[in-house]
């Protein structure tokens, strides 16, 4: 498994390119300064499925899971191994440089390009990903998170079957990633 990203500039928000969904709960964010109010609260409410939430880092760059949205992009390309994919990718530079970046209240968009092998085929994603540090009304922080798929793709891999067998890995559980998603994932999935 392999992770690329490249932060985006705040303008990237404004752009056609960006999902409407990301650019609504940026503009909701802006509007009360992260700090959650009714409006946030109701919006956040509807979105619960398809975000994915964080605490606060601790004890490394990469903030512990609180909640992943059966929707979410996260959810829907791991399937329930999620937890131990992710954790899989350790402290990677690349995957917490957003989320120090949130951490600072600076609203974080990137592009990110997710790479893995599952049943001797080759699977690229890419998506966007918005990171916004949000405050309950009594200031305690937390980070949510919206993906909105760009592009997936698969192609055969002659080494991704023998890795498979030699390395022992259980094979993937995801909906998407095996083809059989209930749920097709639009181009306004939601996050990772």
């Amino acid at each position: 498994m392999d992770v690329h990203t490249e932060l985006l500039n705040d303008s990237a928000l404004e752009d056609e390119g960006t999902s409407s969904i990301q650019r609504h709960l940026f503009q909701q964010w802006e509007r009360t300064g992260g700090l959650i109010n009714e409006n946030l609260h109701q919006y956040l409410l509807r979105l619960t499925d398809d975000l994915v939430l964080f605490g606060m880092p601790i004890h490394s760059d990469i903030p512990a899971i609180t909640h992943v949205g059966r929707k979410s992009l996260a959810g829907k390309v791991m399937g329930s191994g999620w937890r131990t994919e992710l954790k899989s990718l350790g402290n990677d530079d690349a995957v917490a440089a957003a989320y120090r970046r949130a951490c600072q209240g600076e609203p974080t968009l990137e592009q990110v390009k997710f790479t893995t092998t599952r049943h001797g085929k080759l699977f690229v994603l890419e998506y966007k990903r918005l990171v916004l540090m949000i405050r309950t009304p009594k200031g305690f922080p937390f980070l949510a998170t919206f993906s909105a798929q760009e592009r997936l793709g698969c192609e055969p891999h002659p080494l991704a079957s023998l890795q498979n067998r030699v390395v022992g890995l259980r094979p993937s559980n995801s909906h998407v990633l095996l083809g059989s998603d209930a749920e097709p994932i639009a181009r306004h999935s939601l996050s990772a």
